[in-house]
């Protein structure tokens, strides 16, 4: 019981380290000092860098641990027997769950592309950071729908990018889910991007 314990506590110490960083780094953007991630966490400093060798890396964590969290939730419960068209509806009406159950990561996640999108929009950052057209279950499907392979890159990460927005959209003002005329314009919209032939 002690050790699973100890994992169980610093997995929270973590947890707390990264809600926090979102949250003040929603409020100041990358000017906030890891003193005030620090008390916010209500953590001592040499706690904070046990976890994270510097701020950059930190900011980073916390960007990665939102969109792995995006993903689990996004693809959970989906049929996946379902037609294709079922099934990309599915990921994304489970997207705008993460955004109303979790705006602070959708919309950190939002702040930090933003602030560093010349990282973010290169080939390599795009393989390792998996958006939510990407899960394998899904990514096989989507691409025999794609006949020229030259698009294939491009129509994924519009998708992508497409359900992100609609995500971040929805984070800002939960209730915007309940218009159901925006809500089934945006998903058809995204689910069009997947029919070109």
């Amino acid at each position: 019981m002690g050790r699973d314990y100890k994992e169980y506590h610093l997995k929270e110490i973590k947890r707390k380290i990264l809600d926090s960083t979102r949250k003040l780094y929603n409020q100041r953007g990358a000017a906030v000092t890891t003193e005030e991630i620090c008390r916010e966490a209500k953590i001592g400093k040499g706690t904070l860098f046990h976890y994270f060798e510097n701020k950059e890396n930190l900011f980073l964590a916390a960007f990665l641990d939102a969109r792995e969290h995006a993903q689990e939730i996004t693809c959970q419960d989906v049929e996946w027997d379902a037609d294709t068209d079922s099934v990309i509806r599915q990921v994304v009406y489970n997207s705008l769950n993460w955004a109303v159950h979790f705006p602070e990561e959708v919309l950190f996640s939002q702040n930090y592309n933003m602030a560093n999108r010349r990282i973010m929009l290169n080939r390599e950052f795009h393989q390792q950071v998996p958006g939510i057209f990407d899960d394998p279950r899904l990514y096989g499907r989507i691409k025999e729908r794609i006949s020229d392979p030259d698009l294939e890159e491009y129509i994924i990460m519009s998708a992508n990018m497409e359900a992100f927005t609609l995500a971040h959209y929805i984070a800002e003002d939960s209730k915007r889910m309940e218009n159901h005329k925006i809500m089934d314009f945006a998903v058809n919209r995204i689910c069009g991007i997947f029919s070109v032939r």
